[in-house]
């Protein structure tokens, strides 16, 4: 009597934990939690040195928080593909960023790419033609940026290129790659048996229990590490290894005669945007900060109206504030640059 009771008492707590799970399943498959963490295997190993991983060329498929994307020829969120060799009359400007530029949660017509391309440029300069490259890839950090720069953007003969950044790509602990399936990896987690990382994709909960436990691990953190946090053990070698990346990308601008720009893309004031705004004049890089583009008294509530609910990457409003700010600083670059001296 006494083994069938705990064999009984055994089922009925497998039991009530196996519907605890499926109650929690289901319920942050319905809350919609998960969508910004469910993507396609878009993205592979990279060859090209620095740039470890990057886009799948001629991919149709469905980035993060579920927005459907086609990649074009050369690796480009676009609906088009782009030559390799600048066509005449045509004013070039390359886009190299994070999640931030590329769109993340976000149709391409709403992207500041396609706005400062297909309305804005095209209306400023109305007797060129422009083309405005989106090289922009989830999870890239300032190092696959300068590196995709040096590797593919200098290829395209761009007439300006923007680095676009926020304070996370500073960081020493945002290290991604791909996998052998098409996603993308922690290099500094801990790595998981193939099958069993197949099987938490399609968990949804386990994207919750993830944050959660993030959450309750790091408990009283604040900032970014050595980023946010000056008296960081790391500040002092995060700021130093963007200096000399940020000094790389201007002294190969300069050789191949590319006029360039920095953005920083936060929407509140950082730390980090004031390191970068004093690294780029010190390397003479205009340099514009989205933050200056939203009143400086401006509410939480009226930050909230320009990123994605639930996510903070930029939404419709976000992107029309940076493609607009761009605009004047990609026409303060383009009046100087070869293509626009007969203007």
């Amino acid at each position: 009597m006494k083994i069938k009771r705990t064999i009984g008492i055994l089922v009925s707590t497998g039991a009530g934990i196996l519907l605890l799970f499926l109650f929690l399943e289901i319920a942050v498959r319905l809350s919609g939690y998960s969508k910004k963490y469910l993507y396609d295997p878009i993205y592979k190993k990279s060859d090209l040195p620095g740039v470890v991983y990057e886009h799948k060329p001629d991919v149709d498929g469905r980035a993060r928080s579920g927005t459907p994307v086609h990649i074009d020829n050369i690796g480009a969120r676009s609906d088009r593909d782009y030559p390799i060799l600048k066509p005449g009359n045509t004013c070039r400007v390359v886009l190299l960023g994070d999640s931030w530029t590329f769109g993340q949660g976000v149709e391409l017509q709403h992207t500041f790419g396609y706005l400062l391309e297909r309305k804005l440029l095209p209306g400023r300069f109305p007797s060129y033609h422009f083309e405005v490259i989106n090289l922009g890839v989830c999870g890239y950090n300032i190092a696959n940026m300068v590196a995709s720069f040096v590797q593919k953007a200098i290829r395209l003969n761009p007439d300006v290129v923007v680095l676009a950044l926020i304070g996370e790509d500073l960081s020493l602990d945002r290290r991604l790659a791909a996998d052998k399936f098409g996603y993308t990896r922690n290099l500094l987690s801990p790595q998981v048996p193939d099958w069993l990382k197949s099987w938490l994709r399609n968990l949804h909960m386990a994207y919750w229990i993830r944050d959660k436990w993030w959450i309750l691990t790091h408990k009283g953190e604040q900032g970014l590490k050595g980023v946010e946090e000056p008296g960081a053990p790391v500040y002092r070698k995060t700021w130093n290894r963007a200096g000399k990346l940020l000094q790389e990308f201007r002294d190969k601008a300069k050789e191949e005669n590319i006029r360039t720009l920095i953005i920083d893309l936060d929407f509140k004031p950082k730390h980090s945007a004031e390191m970068l705004k004093r690294l780029a004049g010190k390397l003479g890089v205009p340099f514009v900060a989205c933050s200056q583009g939203v009143s400086v008294s401006a509410k939480s509530r009226d930050i909230a109206q320009l990123v994605l609910p639930n996510d903070g990457h930029p939404g419709i409003k976000g992107h029309e504030l940076i493609a607009s700010l761009l605009l004047e600083a990609i026409t303060a670059q383009l009046s100087n640059a070869g293509c626009m001296n007969s203007l």
